[in-house]
């Protein structure tokens, strides 16, 4: 099995890099041709080892979602590469083939199965979506609340900007509180980019010079949100992603248990066939 895990994280590598290239290279025929060439040659090694885990493993084989996932990729890629030989017109046809080239993006899941350890970062995030909602709805009213701040502040400013106008700029040389706080969404926006701060020299130059008291409150915010709030975030992934590691090593643990348990049943079985001990 070992022997074929390796081709088969070979194919899925090359499978996965050649959605790239055809859609890179539509205009060259000859590109095309290899690419083709390449995916009859992984889709061979995938039905190959469906084959061959069928045969090893029999009944188990579909006790196993991944594999079920297997069969269908391989399927669709088999109903792909006819329907693209034997082409065909109208928008029926037309839209099958789109929907089966969209559908050719699963391949690259195949990577969640060779590596577990991405996997492992999945269930991570998947078990630290609730914290994290929490943890954007927190991150969402702090950004409203200096939001708010930022209008009345900075927008409102009584014209001490000399390029203060209503009328939003096409010409950044001069700032305009306008172009970044007209309205508390425009705000919101403009406070987003400061949480993963970008555009901070835009504004932040401007506000420190002439109104200098304001400019600590976008430090404050800087502070709460991007090293606050933002690494939170992180540590609940991190921490859900540990959890989700030990949970599987304790399944894996169990799985071996299992195996073992099952194997000297069978080798029991074998010395003593009557059983009568």
């Amino acid at each position: 099995l070992q022997v074929i895990n390796v081709f088969v994280m070979t194919a899925v590598f090359v499978s996965s890099i050649t959605i790239a290239v055809e859609l890179d290279n539509q205009d060259s025929p000859e590109t095309l041709r290899h690419v083709q060439n390449l995916d009859i040659a992984c889709m061979a090694v995938f039905v190959l080892e469906i084959i061959l885990k069928v045969a090893i493993m029999r009944m188990d084989y579909f006790r196993d979602y991944w594999n079920w996932l297997d069969i269908g990729l391989v399927v669709i890629s088999i109903v792909d590469k006819l329907a693209s030989d034997h082409g065909g017109s109208g928008a029926s046809p037309a839209l099958l083939l789109r929907v089966l080239r969209m559908a050719r993006v699963m391949r690259v899941v195949r990577f969640f199965k060779v590596f577990r350890e991405l996997w492992l970062i999945i269930i991570g995030l998947c078990k630290s979506v609730k914290a994290m909602m929490w943890v954007m709805l927190l991150m969402g009213v702090v950004v409203y609340i200096f939001a708010l701040l930022c209008v009345m502040t900075i927008r409102d400013s009584d014209g001490i900007y000399p390029g203060s106008s209503k009328v939003m700029s096409d010409d950044m040389t001069d700032f305009n509180p306008y172009d970044y706080f007209a309205t508390v969404p425009d705000a919101m926006v403009t406070l987003f980019h400061l949480v993963v701060m970008d555009e901070f020299s835009a504004f932040g130059a401007p506000v420190w010079h002439k109104q200098t008291y304001f400019f600590p409150v976008l430090l404050i915010f800087i502070v709460l949100t991007t090293f606050a709030l933002l690494n939170m975030l992180i540590g609940v992934i991190v921490q859900c992603t540990e959890d989700a590691s030990k949970s599987l090593a304790r399944d894996m643990q169990k799985m071996d248990e299992a195996n073992k348990i099952h194997q000297m049943l069978r080798l029991t079985t074998l010395l003593d066939p009557d059983g009568n001990g």
